[in-house]
């Protein structure tokens, strides 16, 4: 897939990552990497409560935000969380689930790469970069 948009200093990026401590610890060096291509970008991580004080010890993450996706008073909860947020420029979503996928197109956000070959994404991320 051929993607001519980047993203530009001050942009906000929501990157999704909820579960596993180990999946979540790798997060952390592929925001870094990510940093590193395009710098003065604002990374939100949105994770689970376990690790958000974790995550916001770790320098390439500038925000947290946590929530619960399981049932669907929890992802209201989370959605209702993430639109008091300042608006995202980007998702980059490591989650392939359905709830996860509409985060995005719910919050209108006009850049959305997922890890996989999604309908509600403008593209796979290992493609991308």
């Amino acid at each position: 897939m051929s993607w001519k948009n980047e993203p530009k200093s001050g942009d906000r990026i929501l990157w999704i990552k909820f579960t596993g401590f180990g999946d979540v610890l790798q997060t952390v060096s592929s925001i870094k990497n990510f940093k590193e291509m395009f710098p003065g970008v604002h990374v939100t991580l949105l994770t689970s409560e376990p690790y958000a004080e974790l995550m916001l010890a770790q320098p390439p993450v500038d925000a947290v935000v946590t929530g619960r996706k399981s049932s669907m008073k929890d992802f209201y909860r989370l959605m209702s969380k993430l639109k008091k947020q300042p608006k995202f420029d980007w998702i980059i979503s490591l989650q392939d689930k359905s709830k996860t996928d509409t985060i995005g197109l719910m919050l209108g956000v006009p850049n959305r790469i997922g890890s996989g070959y999604r309908v509600m994404y403008n593209a796979n991320l290992w493609d991308w970069l």
